[in-house]
């Protein structure tokens, strides 16, 4: 074996393997007792993650009628949900209460006292958790996310720049004055 060979299958075996790295929804299981998304995997549907830390009254109106209408037939952006959330003037114990919700429905394993503290100090975590949580148990997660997809063919470069598409239109060349 040549020496360049070896080096080669030696960098191959000891990269370190990510299962995660290609992660599909083959492992999610709706009938679980236990969270299917981790607290902490908020970036894991970005629409929900942003909804959740700029506009939580929305996600959780969201949530809510989603437990109600799994199709999200009848959702509208600023439901009764969304408006009890925005006056409350303590969100995260309203969340403890809609997390226990949440999980006495689907069978989720856990206590009022970790409903308690999630809702207490990851307000927006536990709000991203909890949309994902309840659709997929209703049956409307997305399928298998598909990441970034490379172009299937070669890059091609552009016929002109944009400056001398800019030229040609308006009939203007600047040419070189010769001395």
């Amino acid at each position: 074996m040549e020496p360049k060979q070896h080096h080669t299958q030696q960098q191959q075996q000891s990269a370190p393997q990510h299962p995660d790295q290609h992660q599909n929804n083959a492992h999610l299981d709706p009938h679980s007792s236990q969270w299917q998304f981790g607290l902490f995997d908020c970036c894991g549907d970005m629409k929900a993650c942003l909804l959740g830390c700029c506009l939580p009254c929305v996600l959780h109106g969201k949530t809510m009628q989603r437990m109600h209408d799994p199709s999200l037939q009848s959702h509208e952006l600023l439901n009764h949900e969304c408006m009890v959330w925005c006056c409350m003037p303590r969100t995260w114990l309203y969340n403890t209460a809609t997390r226990t919700r949440i999980r006495e429905k689907y069978g989720i394993e856990g206590d009022a006292s970790s409903d308690f503290k999630t809702s207490y100090f990851c307000t927006c975590c536990a709000l991203i958790q909890q949309d994902r949580e309840v659709a997929l148990r209703a049956g409307h997660y997305p399928p298998d996310p598909q990441g970034y997809q490379g172009q299937t063919q070669g890059m091609q470069m552009p016929r002109h720049s944009g400056v001398q598409d800019a030229q040609e239109h308006t009939g203007h060349r600047h040419h070189r004055q010769e001395r």
